[in-house]
């Protein structure tokens, strides 16, 4: 079976989404971590009959690293939609080597948030009216199928979860509520997505949800919509708990017009935005 892995933060408050969380895999990985952590601590323990332990915890990877700032920078518009990107002044930036640079663009251009420049390095995918439409038809397309299949298939731990996640809003004037609400608005709608059955189905859903994000940045920081969120997903999830696939459909649908209806508006009433590469098809 097929897994999706949903990169959020697993410190912090309960309310906050739990990140590297694998609903697929997690049983079997705690359970596969106590073995292996019982089996070593037999083998550590020495003549004193004390357990050795260690207090050194590993690093992320430099790759991992530098995947994640240029990510945020990009979404947050830090780096401009068509800034032009190089390997060498990255790494520079970040005071690292050139070949994890290498590896978190690599990434970056997997998800559609940078473009390979030919022999010119790289460049912030820039961001049309067009990609708006193209995006939010997509996601109409996936999205309503997908929660209509996880209607009445929620377990008692995804449910609980997210009863949590439904309730983030944002207060558009505090970046980190405003980072918490896409981390939990990912979240919710992937781990729905995840209980389809079809993990083909639910690996496109979140692929859609992380090339949203930056549209979705774009939208919310000009026309606030925290209230309408919150009622939007405490709805869904109440559709898909009662196994009402119709109504799932249609408050996903309905949620995602909005989506694109706000962006759009936004961005066409804002013309300092569309000099940040906001063309018009």
């Amino acid at each position: 079976m097929v897994s999706i892995v949903l990169l959020y933060e697993i410190a912090g408050p309960a309310d906050e989404p739990p990140a590297l969380l694998d609903w697929s895999m997690a049983k079997a990985r705690k359970s596969r971590s106590n073995h292996d952590a019982g089996t070593a601590g037999k083998k550590s323990v020495g003549k004193t009959g004390r357990r050795a332990t260690s207090s050194r915890k590993l690093a992320p990877p430099a790759s991992a690293m530098a995947y994640a700032k240029l990510r945020e920078e990009i979404i947050d518009c830090v780096r401009s939609p068509g800034e032009r990107l190089t390997e060498s002044e990255v790494a520079a930036q970040m005071q690292l080597g050139k070949t994890p640079v290498r590896e978190a663009l690599r990434q970056l251009v997997h998800e559609g948030l940078v473009r390979v420049h030919p022999r010119r390095g790289y460049l912030v995918a820039p961001v049309t009216l067009r990609d708006v439409e193209n995006l939010c038809g997509l996601r109409l397309i996936v999205e309503p199928a997908a929660v209509a299949l996880a209607a009445g298939k929620l377990d008692d731990e995804r449910a609980a979860i997210l009863e949590r996640w439904c309730r983030v809003g944002y207060e558009v004037t505090d970046a980190a509520s405003v980072h918490k609400f896409h981390m939990a608005n990912r979240a919710f709608h992937a781990t729905i997505a995840q209980a389809c059955g079809n993990p083909r189905l639910a690996a496109l859903v979140d692929q859609m949800l992380v090339e949203s994000q930056r549209l979705i940045q774009f939208g919310m920081l000009l026309e606030p919509h925290s209230d309408e969120a919150v009622h939007s997903h405490e709805a869904l999830l109440e559709a898909v708990l009662a196994g009402n696939a119709s109504a799932a459909r249609r408050i996903v649908a309905q949620e995602i017009r909005d989506t694109q209806r706000m962006v759009i508006d936004g961005l066409l009433r804002h013309s300092t935005l569309r000099n940040l590469a906001l063309a018009l098809p």
